[in-house]
């Protein structure tokens, strides 16, 4: 009920405002018009009437979204796989970008899923943190054919398939996956020349 009478109120306010700005009132004020008195106590009325559990047709539209969103739980199912491919689209296209500009290690570190194995030549070593990435150094990672591979990735392309992602072509290529917290990291770095 209070909100309701700080409601009115603001209303009542804001048309006093609205007043204020016609010419011909006293200090720049004009008067309220006799009418414009009664048709805010008809709202001040009306909005006192819904708070005392009258329903209003928007209330009554918004208990049947609710109802209708309650029997919709496949659409959710299909909702949560959506977000699923769009995470793993902007983490893609997040990882292509710090790949073909290749800012810093300690960035690259940020969107990896440790430990990451590194396939280089038929070579593997496996990263386990932040300071194996250092030691081993992005210009060992970021080769030319790495870079042009990831560079014309087509992120929005690629299949998510059990939980991971591709970003490259068939020989050159990082794949994302998804952590069973429901992070998305770089986990592999596949680099054939």
């Amino acid at each position: 009920m209070k909100k309701l009478t700080a409601l009115a109120a603001g209303l009542l306010a804001a048309a006093q405002l609205t007043a204020c700005a016609l010419p011909g009132g006293f200090g720049g004020a004009a008067q309220a018009d006799p009418k414009e008195r009664t048709e805010s106590a008809v709202v001040t009325e009306e909005t006192e009437r819904a708070s005392e559990g009258e329903e209003t047709a928007e209330g009554m539209e918004a208990a049947e979204t609710g109802s209708e969103a309650a029997s919709s739980e496949p659409e959710e199912s299909l909702e949560d796989s959506d977000l699923d491919t769009a995470l793993f689209w902007s983490m893609g296209e997040t990882v292509q970008m710090e790949i073909t500009t290749g800012l810093t290690t300690e960035y690259l570190a940020s969107l990896c899923a440790f430990p990451v194995t590194v396939r280089q030549k038929g070579e593997e070593t496996v990263l386990k943190s932040e300071e194996d990435l250092e030691k081993l150094g992005l210009d060992a990672l970021y080769t030319d054919a790495l870079l042009k591979a990831v560079e014309n990735c087509d992120v929005r392309k690629q299949k998510i398939e059990g939980g991971k992602m591709t970003v490259g072509d068939d020989k050159n290529f990082v794949i994302l996956e998804m952590e069973d917290s429901g992070a998305i990291g770089i986990r592999e770095f596949n680099i054939s020349e």
